[in-house]
């Protein structure tokens, strides 16, 4: 192939406390250009010159990424592997590791492991989707310890990790629902929200994560988790989960991320949401919605306020994400809610 291009590209970023959409303008990844000599470069802009060896990504790697790209006819040549989930939709994109061909296509994956080298291309008469998540090395180590190490541990010292290399073999996975189902989940989100939620997107990267590591175990993990059944140790988790819950309890309608709510609970984000999960049968960002929504009947019934005063006061900054919330809860739009309350007045 002598031509790589992309009709369409889209890159989300999730790091720490925060997420973001890299712009179309990043040098890192703007647009691939014609090769030359066998090298893929990127296009920069247009004060900068292009060189032939493009500016290493600084997020890959480091941060759970979403590269997404579509294309007929592109090559990417030899590189080192960071950790991620390759799939395609509307064809195949076909990967080359360690002498070995492996081709995505529609509900299907590959898992890729860090430091491999490996290549890829796609070559088709209509266009393909490539969509690849990535995970920072920091983010799978915790995921990592919180499947394989005692609780007593992770109690005890909730910011433990195992450094230890996590190897997964390189084979298409096909019909798994809980992994393709989880890509297709993330993917739908990302194209259909403009503004990213932080707390929906870190528990989806953790599901994923969990997913994979459970269907594609690398060491022997605890696919579930349950309360500590030590007595001591019970009752210390189910301390900081209260003291945790409370906290949400007053501060539903801010602008709560995992990170920050775990912190109050002593916990690590990842351990956090299993352990409320597992007690109260709900995710934290579940619990906060409903919150926020049993919040808004109250308000509606007074009738004293707008829908777009209510959907700022209970920490929601879209009224149509309020609306679809509030009827999918309660079976009516807040606005029938309250014409029905008038009519009972």
């Amino acid at each position: 192939m002598h031509r790589g291009d992309f009709t369409m590209h889209q890159c989300i970023v999730q790091m720490g406390n925060s997420s973001f959409k890299i712009p179309p303008g990043c040098p890192h990844c703007k647009r691939v250009y014609t090769k030359k000599n066998g090298i893929l470069g990127m296009e920069l802009p247009e004060d900068k010159k292009i060189r032939r060896n493009p500016p290493p990504c600084p997020f890959i790697g480091k941060a759970n990424m979403v590269i997404s790209f579509s294309s007929r006819n592109i090559y990417f040549p030899s590189q080192k592997g960071v950790f991620s989930v390759k799939t395609a939709f509307g064809g195949e994109e076909v990967y080359e590791v360690a002498k070995k061909r492996f081709t995505v296509g529609e509900q299907e994956y590959l898992i890729m492991n860090n430091d491999i080298d490996y290549s890829s291309y796609i070559d088709s008469k209509t266009d393909v989707e490539s969509f690849c998540v990535f995970f920072g090395k920091s983010f799978m180590e915790e995921v990592f310890s919180n499947l394989t190490l005692p609780q007593a541990k992770l109690l005890d010292d909730p910011n433990t990790s195992s450094p230890a290399s996590v190897y997964f073999r390189e084979e298409i996975g096909r019909g798994n629902s809980v992994i393709t189902s989880a890509v297709n989940n993330l993917r739908t989100y990302i194209k259909e929200t403009k503004e990213l939620e932080q707390s929906r997107l870190d528990e989806t990267f953790y599901n994923l994560l969990e997913n994979i590591f459970i269907s594609h175990p690398p060491a022997r993990i605890n696919p579930t988790i349950e309360l500590p059944s030590t007595p001591t140790l019970r009752e210390e988790a189910k301390k900081r989960l209260l003291i945790a819950r409370d906290f949400m309890d007053a501060h539903f309608n801010e602008d709560l991320n995992l990170s920050y709510i775990s912190r109050e609970a002593c916990l690590s984000p990842y351990h956090f949401l299993r352990l409320f999960k597992s007690a109260f049968g709900t995710t934290p960002r579940q619990y906060i919605i409903q919150k926020r929504l049993e919040k808004a009947k109250k308000l509606l019934q007074k009738n004293r306020q707008s829908l777009a005063e209510i959907t700022l006061d209970i920490g929601f900054e879209s009224q149509s994400y309020f609306s679809r919330l509030f009827k999918k809860s309660f079976g009516m739009s807040p606005r029938e809610f309250q014409q029905n309350n008038d009519s009972r007045a």
